[in-house]
């Protein structure tokens, strides 16, 4: 075991055979991590605790690789043990498993597995499952070691070394949902990727969309959801995968994307609710909403220390403090400038980027780029703050703001009520 690399992983694997290939596949990958071993999640939680003599000095890992099925105590056992030391919830871990049983995907999801990888039998397509696994979760936080500066601004010059936009966004941007070709090619990129899988299948089962019936494939999802949704969640989780850095520390990723899917869903109802003239693609209306807040995971990608500083000080925020006072305050950027900088880097729409720069403007031209979505975005955010901050008290929605959307007085109030249940 190297001990020596900056970036040590805990793979936790039963099968001799299949913790060599893991090494090999990293190895091929140019990934210079140290790699340590547990047999099962016994041996993964006495590694974690230093317990024993066999693990008195074991390191403090960065990424646990986990297996599921293995003798004396198997993967999700460990994730629920794990779960039970607030010590050891910063550590992320990622199940890298021979199953891709739904059950198994979404249970380790439930007990905090960050993200889930289906391990294959074929040695080339194992090299390519530890590339993308490599993207998502070491060299990130590889490329955070070149520099820590003082101050966000001298960050970013870092926006050069965040992730380009990720091989499977481009692979579903380029997908055409007018046949029904397209609509298979999409399943069957979902169901390559478990996390996807399982943030979709949440959302199929929300009450906002039907009956009590549970939803458990990803065909059902699609009869319930539509194709169109399930391709812009699809793409903008790929897209804020690569910028997930998921530790437990004070940005609540959980948190982040709850909100960013009940914004998508409020300005889907919003839109809805306008007239034809003025509504936005439901395409647009969707990336909007996920990916509108993205500069707070660039935040904590460029800089985690400031991000943790950041979100420590919005935490304590007494009652009225703004979010945007505390960013003024502590960041002299904010998550708005940020987001626009990566979707810059990206070059996503120019629409899109203006929404995600835009989103708490107040005042902006009806007729500029990216209009009505920005205005849309802005009412929402006072609607479903983010973080659950109540800056409604402070600045309320006006009549005019629903009107230059098109919405009449005598819709406000029940659409008001709409929209905040999607919050739910």
């Amino acid at each position: 075991m190297n001990h020596s690399q900056s970036f040590i992983i805990l793979l936790v694997e039963d099968e001799a055979a299949d913790a060599g290939l893991v090494k090999w596949a990293l190895k091929k990958n140019e990934m210079d991590v140290g790699l340590c071993y547990a047999i099962d999640g016994l041996d993964a939680l006495a590694f974690l605790k230093q317990q024993g003599e066999k693990h008195l000095n074991a390191p403090r890992p960065d990424l646990i690789l986990l297996d599921l099925n293995m003798p004396r105590m198997g993967g999700l056992e460990f994730l629920a043990k794990k779960k039970q030391e607030p010590s050891l919830n910063d550590i992320p871990v990622v199940v890298l498993s021979t199953s891709n049983a739904e059950n198994d995907i979404l249970s380790s999801h439930d007990l905090g597995a960050v993200d889930y990888f289906t391990k294959p039998m074929d040695a080339h397509e194992l090299l390519e499952t530890i590339r993308v696994l490599g993207e998502r979760w070491i060299t990130p936080n590889k490329v955070q070691e070149k520099a820590s500066p003082k101050d966000l601004q001298h960050t970013i010059a870092l926006l050069d070394s965040l992730p380009a936009l990720p091989k499977l966004a481009l692979e579903i941007m380029s997908i055409t949902l007018s046949t029904d070709e397209g609509h298979q090619r999409l399943l069957k990129l979902v169901n390559q990727d478990p996390a996807i899988l399982a943030k979709i299948i949440g959302l199929a089962n929300a009450p906002l969309f039907g009956t009590n019936r549970k939803i458990s494939t990803i065909r059902e999802a699609a009869m319930r959801l539509g194709y169109k949704r399930i391709k812009m969640v699809a793409l903008s989780f790929s897209m804020i995968s690569s910028v997930s850095q998921h530790t437990a520390g004070a940005l609540d990723i959980t948190e982040l994307w709850q909100h960013s899917m009940a914004t998508a869903l409020a300005l889907d109802i919003l839109a809805k609710a306008m007239p034809a003239s003025m509504r936005p693609s439901e395409e647009d209306v969707y990336l909007a909403g996920l990916l509108h807040d993205i500069g707070f995971l660039v935040l904590d990608y460029v800089d985690p220390k400031l991000s943790k500083q950041f979100h420590t000080a919005r935490i304590n925020a007494t009652g009225g403090h703004l979010l945007s006072e505390i960013e003024s305050e502590l960041l002299h950027m904010n998550h708005c400038q940020l987001g626009a900088l990566l979707s810059e880097h990206w070059k996503l729409p120019a629409d899109l980027i203006a929404v995600i720069r835009y989103h708490h403007t107040e005042g902006m031209a009806i007729d500029v780029v990216g209009q009505p979505l920005i205005a849309m975005s802005y009412l929402i955010e006072k609607l479903l703050p983010t973080f659950k901050l109540n800056e409604t008290l402070i600045t309320p929605i006006t009549a005019a703001e629903w009107l230059a959307l098109g919405i009449q007085v005598n819709q406000i109030e029940p659409l008001e009520s709409s929209i905040r249940n999607a919050q739910s």
